[in-house]
């Protein structure tokens, strides 16, 4: 990996981090990809954390494929998970050009994260190549609370289909988690069972990120993340991301092994509070705004009665604005 791949990495930035790593996104005239690079299998400390698994990494790359490959399902259909292009285990140095692109982003921006100069020539690497979502829920300047609803919509119906077809829960979807960007469809079709299910998008398109903690199931098998073992992710306080996490404990018992999508909605009911309380708005003044946060506060003030997204889809008993077909 230290070997420098000019001209790729000249056309790389960092634009983000984590505790597991960090993102970078390439640029180019034909490509727009995200890059997270996550070290693994080290004996150092990265970030003040233990380095993971690839054992550990793996199940994320599995929940990851398998909501991209939701695209192109016949039964099951939703673009709505982020893009996985490619995936690779590198082994090396930091390439000197990512360093400096990590040294410029700690500049401007102050990064939380070691240095990856840090790593030796035996540090192994997962690198994740993704699709390009937009900006997150928290930096999007929506128009109005219209585009909020359009957005919201979408990620229901996507959770409601990977909950169908994988028996999936995201069980972290805060607002970091929720991209958003701005495309030239005007509407964004969906399969869920025997309907084909047509949404006016009007130019949003949505994609949910990070399944780190994430449940589904697999070739008859269950992956997911033993949050019981995490006690610190259940002490936090303030946000009411922070709630989420204990409201999910207690809907599963702390048997995080079980299907139980009630947290899904659980999570669409923190992102109807953002929207609401949170995201940023252009025009707030009008009378079309004014309606759609009306509209937002009725989802929220009934969500809750709901079992799952699949439920709420199915069966909110106003119009969402989608367009049903059945499937012969």
């Amino acid at each position: 990996m230290g070997r420098n791949h000019s001209p790729f990495l000249e056309k790389c930035r960092k634009i983000g981090e984590g505790v597991y790593g960090e993102v970078f996104l390439f640029e180019s005239k034909l490509k727009k990809s995200v890059i997270k690079i996550i070290p693994i299998e080290g004996e150092k400390l990265v970030n003040g954390e233990t380095q993971k698994k690839y054992s550990e990494i793996l199940s994320e790359i599995i929940i990851a494929k398998e909501l991209h490959n939701l695209r192109y399902h016949d039964v099951f259909r939703t673009s709505g998970f982020i893009e996985v292009k490619n995936i690779r285990c590198l082994i090396g140095k930091y390439p000197q050009k990512l360093i400096e692109h990590w040294k410029t982003f700690d500049e401007e921006k102050k990064s939380d994260n070691d240095c990856p100069s840090m790593f030796d020539d035996n540090q192994i690497y997962i690198a994740l190549e993704l699709g390009h979502g937009g900006q997150d829920l928290e930096a999007f300047v929506f128009q109005n609370a219209t585009e909020a609803y359009i957005s919201f919509i979408q990620a229901a119906l996507t959770l409601a289909v990977a909950e169908k077809s994988l028996d999936f829960e995201h069980r972290d979807l805060h607002w970091g988690n929720i991209l958003i960007s701005r495309t030239e469809d005007a509407n964004i079709t969906y399969k869920l069972n025997t309907e084909e299910i047509i949404f006016p998008c009007k130019g949003l398109k949505v994609a949910i990120i990070d399944f780190t903690l994430s449940r589904t199931s697999y070739q008859g098998c269950c992956i997911y993340n033993d949050l019981a073992l995490d006690e610190a992710l259940f002490t936090a306080v303030g946000d009411y991301q922070f709630e989420i996490y204990k409201l999910m404990r207690a809907k599963v018992g702390n048997n995080w092994q079980l299907f139980e999508p009630y947290t899904n909605i659980l999570w669409l009911h923190y992102t109807l509070d953002k929207m609401i309380n949170g995201v940023r708005y252009k025009k707030t003044t009008t009378k079309i705004h004014k309606n759609a946060i009306l509209k937002l506060q009725e989802l929220k003030d009934t969500l809750l009665d709901y079992d799952s997204a699949y439920d709420f889809i199915m069966n909110y008993n106003k119009s969402l604005g989608i367009q049903r077909r059945k499937l012969s």
